[in-house]
């Protein structure tokens, strides 16, 4: 997991550039499910899809049912009618584009190319900073930041300062 900073908060990606949308609408003031809601994303979605799957989404993990619902969004938005592609269908899409996770760090996790639309969506100045985030990640530009072992009796909270401060000295946030 990557931690990084943006206006005092801490943001979280995942080695592979997804994106805890959760979190920022969080931040944000939005709710994720309007996001979901709009033709737009639905649009963008039928889109990435269509490029990130050229040879179809045959080998990935959706059922029958959702497979089906997938060529009823893209065949919708082909038509230029993406304001019918149903809840059913967009659900569909998210399968292929986002995952959720539930406990601790839990949310929805989007993939990089809709996270950066999704951040769009949220403030235009965020996106180009997750935009530059997500290259960063992707291109190994960005150092993983080191997580405290726990306690154990022959590991000191001492110990454990002492291994971490030259990275506190570096300014790396260790805030979850």
């Amino acid at each position: 997991m990557y931690r990084r900073q943006y206006q005092g908060h801490t943001f979280t990606f995942r080695e592979d550039g997804y994106f805890n949308m959760t979190k920022a609408a969080q931040y944000f003031g939005k709710e994720l499910k309007e996001f979901w809601k709009l033709n737009e994303t639905k649009e963008y979605m039928c889109a990435l899809v269509e490029v990130l799957f050229p040879n179809g989404w045959k080998d990935t993990d959706l059922n029958a049912d959702e497979k089906h619902s997938v060529v009823l969004a893209i065949n919708e938005f082909e038509k230029g009618q993406h304001s019918f592609i149903t809840h059913k269908e967009t659900r569909a899409l998210k399968a292929l584009l986002a995952e959720a996770t539930k406990g601790h760090g839990g949310g929805t996790w989007a993939h990089p190319k809709l996270a950066v639309f999704f951040a769009r969506w949220l403030d235009v100045r965020f996106a180009v900073w997750c935009d530059l985030m997500v290259d960063e990640i992707l291109r190994g530009r960005v150092e993983v930041q080191p997580v405290a072992a726990p306690l154990t009796p022959d590991r000191t909270v001492e110990d454990i300062v002492k291994a971490l401060l030259p990275e506190v000295r570096r300014g790396v946030s260790f805030i979850p």
